[in-house]
């Protein structure tokens, strides 16, 4: 007789799964890619996060090491010459020989000297030979001298577009940011070389180079949800010597080369900046913009910190706190510059 090989493949009753098997089976399976979508997803999430911080805090980070960069390189250009300021004019010989410059270096609190009620914490501005020109015939001379600043300043995103997309944009709401702002003049447009110090108004007309009017004219944005911007000249630290013997050429954060009232920093460049910046990431800047109303500057750095250079650390400290105890993501660059052309001596 014939076997019928279908019979073969046949399960007996014994072999099968029942019901409740293939149930609890399917239970397990349906758990297991639960967890497992669970994990893809968290993951994904964190990733995301990441990825965003990354990418938000990467042009912050850019945006510093440029801006360390170029403050390295500034210049005074310091020679020695004869003064004859108050000297005898039947004679005609010098009072004295001293050191002498044409260009500047300045840093302060931005609330002590900008007319800008929108820029916050430090400023600095600089004389580098970074050979930015618009002069097609000047472009191959990359050793031409710049005027250079940085500042943050709290202002709406309608800064350097075309009139056309102004128009085409108009009824929408500006974006207010903390942003850090460049000034730069090409070659061509530096007025450095104007300051008379003879003058009774030498003091205005020294720091004419980098007034509201030029600074308007000649500033970018650099990065947006910059919030603090500190500079602070320092001299090495001695063996031996106490922390604060570095600060004394800017005890108060200020800093001008120009200052007749200051012999120690006179034409002199400090051969140290330490340069700090403190940046939030959009999320938390968008927050900010929704709690207060268009213009109105938030208060994150509370007036009486980076006032005193002694007190960097303590200041520091207490933002970082503050930004944490308000849910603020943030992230703090901080390093110390030499400059090449500081030939300190006192």
């Amino acid at each position: 007789m014939k076997r019928n090989r279908a019979s073969d493949y046949l399960l007996r009753p014994s072999e099968a799964f029942s019901l409740v098997e293939m149930l609890v089976s399917m239970a397990i399976l349906s758990i297991i890619m639960v967890s497992a979508a669970m994990v893809l997803r968290t993951t994904q999430e964190v990733w995301t996060t990441s990825w965003d911080r990354t990418s938000q805090f990467r042009d912050a980070r850019l945006a510093f090491e440029q801006m360390s960069r170029n403050l390295s390189q500034s210049t005074l250009n310091t020679y020695w010459d004869y003064d004859y300021t108050g000297s005898n004019t039947k004679t005609g010989a010098p009072n004295e020989y001293r050191r002498n410059s044409e260009l500047h270096f300045f840093t302060d609190a931005a609330s002590r000297f900008m007319e800008s009620k929108q820029a916050v914490t430090h400023a600095v501005f600089f004389q580098a030979p970074l050979g930015y020109t618009r002069e097609e015939s000047y472009q191959r001379l990359d050793g031409l001298l710049n005027g250079i600043g940085y500042f943050v300043e709290y202002s709406d995103n309608e800064y350097g577009k075309p009139r056309f997309i102004i128009a085409r944009e108009k009824g929408k709401r500006s974006s207010w940011r903390f942003r850090l702002m460049e000034f730069q003049t090409p070659t061509e447009y530096n007025t450095v070389y104007e300051a008379d110090e003879a003058s009774s108004e030498s003091a205005g007309q020294i720091r004419e180079w980098f007034s509201s009017e030029q600074i308007d004219t000649y500033k970018r944005p650099l990065v947006d949800n910059i919030i603090a911007l500190i500079i602070s000249p320092q001299l090495s630290r001695e063996p031996g010597t106490a922390p604060t013997n570095a600060l004394r050429i800017a005890p108060l954060y200020r800093y001008d080369s120009r200052n007749e009232g200051n012999p120690d920093t006179l034409h002199v460049l400090p051969p140290l900046v330490k340069i700090t910046l403190v940046a939030i990431d959009e999320e938390a800047a968008i927050r900010l913009e929704s709690q207060t109303a268009p213009g109105t500057i938030p208060r994150l750095v509370e007036p009486q910190w980076f006032r005193e250079a002694k007190n960097y650390g303590k200041d520091l400290e207490a933002l970082k706190q503050s930004l944490t105890d308000r849910t603020i993501n943030h992230r703090v660059f901080s390093t110390t510059v030499a400059i090449r052309s500081a030939k300190w001596s006192t």
